[in-house]
């Protein structure tokens, strides 16, 4: 009876463990880089929002998209009515974005770790019509974390958009 016991208990807090582990990683492409507004506006906007070809972009808080992480915006950015970047700033200094990106991406393509306490940390992940940057940097008691996910036209089709030569 007590063997039984002991393996009731083990998987519960086995569960728990791994429930736990899993709220813990954030999809930052909840609306995949590529995708239509439309489908965009659907999950998160409704009605009211645009239907602009041009270049614009709407903020929504990241608890709207990662149960687990608070306090910060991220930024989608349209051109010609898809999503080509999605942009994530947060001042909080227990949010683990390298954890959720690795889960999600693998490990980087290249980057490098703060050789301390302090001091910035960079990571880029090269992906299929797309690459993904975090860059987190700490002085003293504050955090700047960002992630950039971007599609590789956006620099042309933005470029097109704000009438500036590419010379």
């Amino acid at each position: 009876m007590v063997k039984y016991f002991k393996i009731y208990v083990s998987s519960i807090v086995l569960f728990f463990i791994s429930n736990t582990a899993a709220h813990s990683f954030c999809d930052f492409e909840k609306v995949l880089i590529g995708s239509s507004l439309n489908s965009f506006q659907n999950k998160f906007v409704g009605d009211a929002g645009t239907n602009s070809s041009k270049l614009h972009g709407y903020d929504i808080p990241i608890e709207r998209i990662c149960d687990d992480f608070e306090q910060a915006i991220v930024k989608y950015n349209f051109i010609d009515k898809d999503l080509h970047q999605i942009i994530i700033r947060d001042y909080q200094n227990d949010s683990d974005y390298l954890k959720s990106l690795k889960y999600y991406y693998g490990d980087p393509t290249e980057g490098y770790g703060r050789a301390g306490t302090s001091g910035i940390a960079y990571y880029y992940w090269d992906k299929s019509e797309k690459s993904v940057f975090l860059i987190d940097k700490i002085s003293g008691e504050s955090r700047e974390q960002v992630v950039e996910i971007v599609s590789d036209r956006f620099n042309e089709l933005s470029l097109k958009y704000m009438d500036i030569d590419n010379e």
